[in-house]
This record gives C-alpha cells, structure tokens and sequence, in this order.
C-alpha cells in the first residue's frame, strides 16, 4: 500500500498541487509528502530514476544579483530602512528592475528579531479576579 500512495504523491506533486493538498486529500501527513518527494528527488539528481527526465531547471539569473552586496550593506549599516529608499539607492547604482522582486529579497534577506518566549502562569480559583463591566437588567 506504501508504493501506491508514494506513487500517488510523486504525480499528485508533479501535477503542481501543493504538498499541503496532497496531504489533506490523501489523509496524511504534510511530513511523509515532503518526505516522499525529497526521497523523490535525491534519487533523480543520482540518476536512480529513468536518464531520460531532463535535470531540474536551475534557478535563473536575476536582476538583483549583482547588486546583493549592496543590498546587504544596507540593510546591515541601516536595519529600519525601507524598501523604497533602497530601491532609490539601487536607481541610482544602475538597477533596472522592478520593485517588487527587490521587495521580495528584502523582506527574505532582513533579519528577523527572535521572538520571546511567553510566560504562562496559572492562578488557583478565586486568587484572580475578572470583572464584565456591562450592565445587566
């Protein structure tokens, strides 16, 4: 029954539905999807599968590449600036892209402050008061 629905996933996957969706439809986990298809994938790029399946596509040349160092001096010297104000820098650098690819690699190359853990805390009945305001007739 494993290779059926392994089977399954790898064309459900290659038909371009989200791994999310195989797993509801299929009924089980997002994990063994995205087990399934890296398995799927390390065995292709070996060469394990049929020779005749073209190779993955590359990640093509982007726009923004040349100007990634630039991008990261900016965001590590300024880490409140905008997006707009980098795009004006880069303008002025020579970029002729678009903004929002340039918004896009911001938002994925900005640091993200850590986030603090919540200290949950429980009271015994009748220590902690709650009150409702509202009027009630």
């Amino acid at each position: 029954m494993t290779k059926v629905t392994d089977n399954e996933i790898i064309s459900r996957w290659q038909g371009q539905q989200s791994m999310r969706g195989i797993a509801r439809d299929l009924g089980i986990s997002r994990w063994r999807v995205h087990r399934v298809v890296g398995v799927y994938n390390a065995d292709r790029d070996k060469g394990a599968l049929s020779s005749d399946l073209p190779k993955p596509v590359s990640q093509h040349k982007s726009k923004l590449d040349p100007f990634e160092t630039k991008i990261s001096q900016l965001l590590s010297r300024y880490p409140a600036i905008t997006a707009t104000r980098i795009f004006e820098e880069l303008k002025r650098e020579g970029y002729t892209g678009g903004y929002s690819i340039l918004r896009d690699r911001i938002k994925r190359m900005r640091s993200q402050p850590k986030k603090s853990l919540v200290v949950r805390f429980e009271t015994d009945p009748g220590v902690q008061a709650q009150m409702d305001w509202a009027v009630y007739d």
